[in-house]
């Protein structure tokens, strides 16, 4: 399929659902159980103009960045020490497997009392990174060519090439994955976090105060920002771990 084809064919799309959207909401005339596509748009603009729309998104851009970014770090880190032996394996994996057993909601209660509801968010998509990250991470390094390693070890290749020309291209492929997987749940349990915690100056705040006061129109609009911003996160993402591949293939 060419780009433009493509490119059309969303446009399309969009419409068609922008439209069903708009007859469903007329069918129904209640904008509290479901505002029309004008609502909505209305409530962003007014939104976007309003002082607190950009501290709001940078408060939890930021958080939730922050749990993702620690996520894919010690999720890698943890990993690779679980390559080393068996042991180490099986001693890492048991909290995994823990933690990814735990609801959001569980682990976001039982984490206020840990810590300020402001770094909730941070803690929370932490943790739902981190075993995702883990388990491709380690998987990509069980995968790594044996017959390559052994060659490698005869001619005492030093280990800044074994990982760079070795290690890390296995790893990318399920790394692209893990990340493509990661950031969206990343958000997800980010912004369930905020709404539990309350956090303030947040998007999960806005949308708990949208819920409360029956705003459909504004937790519409709340939520379309959300959906955007992770969509927007996630090509970001997904475009350096890219061209960290370029940089090690040299393709385009």
């Amino acid at each position: 399929m060419s780009k433009k084809k493509k490119i059309r064919n969303i446009i399309i799309t969009i419409i068609l659902w922008l439209t069903i959207w708009q007859m469903v909401a007329m069918k129904i005339d209640n904008s509290i159980f479901l505002p029309s596509p004008v609502e909505t748009a209305q409530a962003l603009q007014k939104l976007f103009f309003s002082k607190i729309f950009f501290l709001s998104v940078s408060i939890t851009l930021g958080n939730i960045v922050k749990g993702f970014c620690l996520g894919v770090l010690f999720g890698s880190i943890l990993a690779v020490l679980a390559s080393i032996s068996d042991f180490l394996e099986t001693f890492i994996s048991f909290p995994m497997r823990i933690i990814k057993a735990i609801p959001v909601a569980s682990f976001t209660i039982l984490a206020l009392f840990w810590i300020d509801s402001s770094k909730l968010s941070i803690l929370v998509s932490f943790f739902m990174v981190l075993p995702i990250l883990y388990t491709n991470v380690l998987t990509g390094m069980k995968e790594t060519n044996e017959e390559l390693l052994e060659m490698m070890k005869v001619f005492q290749v030093r280990f800044y090439y074994k990982v760079w020309f070795l290690y890390i291209p296995e790893v990318l492929p399920y790394l692209f994955s893990a990340c493509s997987v990661a950031i969206g749940l990343a958000w997800k349990s980010g912004i369930a976090a905020e709404v539990i915690g309350i956090t303030k100056n947040s998007i999960g705040n806005h949308l708990y105060q949208a819920k409360l006061y029956l705003e459909m129109p504004q937790l519409f609009a709340w939520s379309f920002v959300i959906i955007s911003i992770s969509i927007a996160s996630e090509f970001i993402v997904l475009k350096l771990v890219h061209l960290l591949e370029q940089s090690i293939y040299g393709t385009k």
